[in-house]
């Protein structure tokens, strides 16, 4: 069949869906401009983190512009596979590649400061240990009396990175749980709308 054949047999069209999705992409990928261009100072850029997260937003912008922009003019449209067949095949791959990709880095980020299911597990158990010797580790110097400026900043980032990493938790978890049983249509909406923030929100 035609593609608009396909879409108009199988396919059901989510244009507020869309047009949010499309909203959302658009807009984190401007932001993420001036961040990124931040992040290039040379004093910043001596500091190896300050690399690694550039490279994440790199990925980041490059997820974005799968799980939001693409999709969104999909939900839109109400494509299925068969309507653009090539084109969803290849921009699913990007998109797998780019989450694999962008877990990994934030495991690496961590450290310093293989299939899709082993990946979302990994990242699904690690985050809870990982965080929690950072909570650790900052609850020991609040005990030794070390000087509130690095308090407060120790916080700061330790709320940062658990924000991320709550998203990075439930979307990973879904799509973990999807793997195994037959979830609501409301939850993988979920699932990718916390996709979509797990890449949008570290310009914050």
């Amino acid at each position: 069949m035609s593609p608009d054949a396909w879409t108009s047999q199988f396919g059901m069209q989510r244009p507020i869906l869309g047009i949010l999705s499309i909203s959302y992409g658009s807009i984190m990928e401007i932001l993420f401009i001036p961040c990124l261009l931040a992040m290039l100072d040379k004093d910043l850029w001596r500091l190896s983190c300050y690399k690694i997260m550039f490279s994440v937003g790199i990925v980041d912008m490059l997820a974005l512009a799968m799980n939001s922009i693409s999709t969104g003019v999909l939900a839109y449209e109400g494509a299925v596979f068969c309507t653009h067949p090539v084109f969803i095949y290849l921009a699913g791959m990007c998109g797998l590649g780019l989450w694999c990709c962008s877990c990994l880095m934030n495991i690496m980020l961590l450290y310093t400061n293989v299939a899709h299911g082993v990946n979302n597990l990994m990242i699904m158990c690690g985050t809870f240990v990982f965080y929690g010797y950072i909570c650790y580790v900052l609850c020991k110097a609040n005990k030794t009396g070390k000087s509130s400026r690095i308090h407060i900043q120790s916080y700061q980032i330790l709320y940062q990175s658990v924000a991320i990493c709550f998203i990075n938790q439930v979307s990973s978890s879904v799509y973990v749980v999807m793997n195994f049983v037959t979830v609501p249509e409301w939850l993988i909406v979920v699932a990718q709308l916390m996709w979509q923030l797990d890449h949008g929100t570290r310009t914050f």
